[in-house]
């Protein structure tokens, strides 16, 4: 017996302790670092935001111009153009996105880049390289951290074209693999 109470008793209440105290009070401090971890991100999303749109202001003449000289040439013309967190778990684009003419705006965790990469367009050719697409004018990171996708959406010599791409991936437009077949 003494050994019994010398070995399973000590254990038991370690274990006790460590199931009601030790292991509820680290699951709080973790989860008031991960929202501590938020709200600066939410502060930096925000610095970020104000700065692109800011740009964003800037390229408006630009954006304008380069469209028009892209329709009138039935050129390269991006229709849409999101970055954010738009695929499954599986790494497919979520259902939301699914067809040509739905609406981006009920994505909450992405944000329309449309202008600034049709401001990248140049004799109907698109080049980003390999980076994070953040680092263009005009875009910032809607969900730091997360692993972002890239949806592009266009028009080249009338014909509709998509592209869905991990953040990183080098992007060059146009493609004939990229076409949609109607």
């Amino acid at each position: 017996q003494p050994v019994f109470y010398g070995t399973v008793v000590p254990l038991l209440a370690w274990l006790t302790v460590k199931k009601l105290l030790l292991e509820p009070l680290e699951l709080k401090r973790k989860e008031e670092a991960k929202e501590k971890l938020r709200q600066s991100m939410r502060e930096k999303v925000a610095a970020a935001r104000q700065e692109a749109e800011a740009s964003l202001s800037l390229m408006e003449e630009r954006f304008r111009r380069g469209r028009s000289e892209e329709e009138a040439k039935n050129g390269l013309v991006i229709e849409l153009c999101l970055y954010g967190l738009l695929a499954t778990e599986k790494g497919d684009l979520i259902a939301e996105l699914a067809g040509w003419g739905e609406d981006a705006g009920n994505v909450p965790e992405a944000v329309d880049i449309t202008k600034p990469v049709q401001c990248s367009v140049e004799h109907s050719r698109l080049v980003l390289w390999e980076g994070s697409k953040s680092s263009l004018p005009g875009v910032w990171d809607p969900c730091p951290g997360e692993d972002k996708w890239l949806l592009i959406r266009y028009t080249y010599q009338g014909t509709r074209h998509q592209i869905f791409c991990p953040d990183n991936d080098a992007v060059k437009l146009p493609k004939t693999a990229h076409r949609i077949i109607e």
